[in-house]
């Protein structure tokens, strides 16, 4: 649940950023920001985590908005999870049809992670609780 709201928490500050460069400016600054944090997960975890506490030191109000806004839709989802599968869906679905290479490599993406969850079940369960992998030597 923890690493949910932080994924919330983290698009939330990252958007209006991309937003403002622009759509050619920002699917180059995702990608090569996307590539830093797949080469180093934690440091981008760590980076993520000291901007939303920036970001909540200097607009608390808006912080508390954005996580009760979380918390509440936390709940909705709990009380009705086919609701928030269909809600999930037809944004995946909208993605795809607005950005159809995008939508290649996500589903590449989910394809090669189903393969290493199935190679390595337990190591998933961890990651998805948000438990560190053991450390890279």
């Amino acid at each position: 649940m923890k690493m949910h709201m932080l994924l919330v928490v983290g698009a939330m500050m990252v958007m209006p950023a991309f937003a403002a460069d622009g759509a050619g400016n920002a699917e180059g600054a995702r990608g090569a920001r996307h590539e830093a944090c797949k080469a180093d997960p934690a440091k981008c975890q760590q980076e993520r985590k000291a901007q939303r506490e920036k970001m909540c030191a200097d607009n608390p109000e808006r912080c508390k908005e954005m996580k009760a806004k979380s918390d509440e839709r936390r709940a909705q989802c709990k009380a009705d999870p086919a609701k928030c599968q269909q809600d999930r869906k037809a944004q995946r679905e909208k993605m795809c049809a607005d950005n159809p290479e995008r939508c290649k490599e996500m589903k590449a993406q989910a394809e090669e992670r189903r393969a290493l969850c199935k190679a390595n079940p337990e190591k998933c369960q961890q990651q998805r609780q948000g438990i560190p992998a053991e450390p890279r030597t």
